[in-house]
């Protein structure tokens, strides 16, 4: 019913009105507000259809950009096809509002949703190349090299290895221009599932290895949680038990005193039933798939969808 509202309101007005307004109205800014309040609970459609109102009252098509935004950033985990069509219809409007750059963040989390929610990397990889000239023309360098690290990473998951790598590099080139380590470091990960695609081990290792020296320097524990994650699969995958052991153990011992964010856990639980699985530890292994059940259905009751 609310999207139905609220598309409805959209194809009333849509190609009415194209200005280059830069925020919403006063009365869209206090009801997205009351909305924020609510972001973690079931009211929050309803605030957000009431800024949907308030933006339709106003003629404010920022305003009701900015809803079907949020709306969209809402569905993510929870209906990736909802997540879609919202952010379709913000990016039009932001487009005739003259934000090139919020439109092009649209086009990013389309791309994000086909690829981690729907698992449709070749879908993913067009609309990230659609942010492209956007970002260009914007000079925006370090958006730039984020949709190139991306693209790298899906392109690898496409087998189209050499264009893979050709991608991340371009991005490493930008972050370095820019001396953003963080970026260099994320694009480093992303090249290390470019090798692990084309099952070179060696060179996955290597790369993680670079990215995890980085997150270490920072203490940053939520990426060096996500990146252990990522080395248990290479090395359960070749054939090295005591490197899957060990990263394991490390995130254990990080899941004790930090705070992770829930995909991560759920893939730590997941990882530990394989491993204990393999090794018979039955004690563990019944452990570890008592909590992976109660996170999953914890958050299936808050509406989030978790992959398999």
């Amino acid at each position: 019913m609310y999207r139905t509202i609220l598309i409805l309101q959209l194809i009333l007005i849509a190609d009415a009105y194209a200005f280059a307004q830069q925020k919403p109205s006063e009365p869209v800014q206090q009801a997205l507000a009351a909305a924020k309040l609510h972001v973690k609970d079931t009211s929050y459609l309803h605030y957000l259809q009431a800024a949907a109102a308030a933006a339709t009252k106003e003629n404010d098509m920022y305003g009701m950009a900015t809803v079907h935004q949020a709306a969209g950033n809402y569905f993510y985990s929870r209906n990736a096809d909802s997540c879609i069509a919202y952010n379709q219809l913000a990016f039009r409007l932001f487009k005739n509002a003259g934000d090139e750059k919020r439109a092009a963040i649209c086009l990013h989390s389309i791309g994000f949703a086909y690829d981690e929610e729907k698992q449709q990397p070749a879908s993913a990889l067009q609309y990230i190349e659609q942010s492209l000239p956007i970002h260009r023309n914007l000079n925006d360098t370090l958006e730039l090299a984020n949709m190139y690290k991306y693209m790298g990473m899906l392109k690898g998951k496409l087998n189209r290895f050499a264009e893979a790598k050709q991608d991340v590099n371009l991005a490493i080139q930008y972050f370095a221009a820019k001396e953003y380590k963080p970026g260099i470091a994320v694009s480093h990960f992303d090249m290390a599932q470019v090798f692990a695609a084309e099952n070179n081990t060696d060179s996955a290792i290597a790369y993680l290895s670079l990215a995890k020296q980085y997150w270490l320097a920072s203490n940053n524990a939520g990426r060096i949680f996500g990146l252990n994650n990522y080395f248990f699969e290479i090395y359960f995958k070749a054939g090295m038990p005591a490197g899957a052991a060990r990263v394991l153990q490390e995130n254990e011992n990080l899941l004790a005193r930090e705070k992770i964010y829930y995909n991560d856990r759920l893939q730590f639980y997941n990882n530990s039933i394989v491993l204990y699985s393999k090794v018979n530890n039955i004690d563990k292994k019944q452990r570890y798939t008592q909590q992976y059940n109660s996170l999953k259905d914890s958050l299936s009751r808050q509406g989030i969808n978790v992959n398999e």
